[in-house]
């Protein structure tokens, strides 16, 4: 299985190998893919944590720590999809 993540063709593996390595969401498809691949690769210092356990969606922590968002969800989502199609949209058509 290649995965493009995990291309270390510059780089000394016995060094890597001894490296901390942090998979969000290792359960899932592709957390779980690219932590079995680590590890048939000989790395045995990963941290892992599944999607429950990172709650993305809680922005409480944000919010206690005094961040307020500057723009709403939907004027957000809008602005960053015109960025995109000023960034790739001719390339894409």
């Amino acid at each position: 299985m290649f995965l493009w993540p995990l291309s270390f063709t510059h780089c000394h593996m016995d060094t890597l190998r001894d490296t901390r390595i942090y998979v969000a969401g290792r359960c899932g498809l592709v957390g779980g893919a690219i932590w079995g691949e680590l590890q048939r690769r000989g790395f045995t210092r990963l941290i892992g944590r599944k999607h429950a356990e990172l709650d993305l969606l809680d922005s409480s922590r944000l919010f206690a720590l005094g961040w307020l968002p500057q723009v709403d969800l939907e004027s957000g989502i809008r602005l960053a999809y015109q960025d995109f199609l000023k960034r790739f949209g001719r390339k894409l058509l």
